[in-house]
């Protein structure tokens, strides 16, 4: 196949094009730094609720979720 077709059908640039074509097994990915979420501070607040609704009767569960800005995002509390 040439070049260009092989660009096209699998997305990639000329020089990866080149190096695969070069090299027998492909370059090992390069691993991504774990970096933190916008929900990381909120973490323990929520495994809070969920420790909690793990107690909780079964028809009261999650009724803590709904009541918040969470659950009035999902459509929850307005019921």
């Amino acid at each position: 196949m040439a070049t260009r077709a092989l660009m096209r059908k699998y997305g990639v640039g000329y020089e990866t094009v080149q190096r695969a074509l070069v090299l027998a097994l492909p370059e090992p990915r390069k691993k991504m730094r774990p970096r933190a979420t916008r929900l990381d501070p909120y973490k323990p607040v929520i495994d809070a609720i969920l420790k909690a609704d793990l107690t909780a009767p079964r028809k009261q569960r999650t009724d803590s979720l709904a009541a918040g800005p969470v659950g009035r995002s999902l459509g929850r509390g307005q019921r």
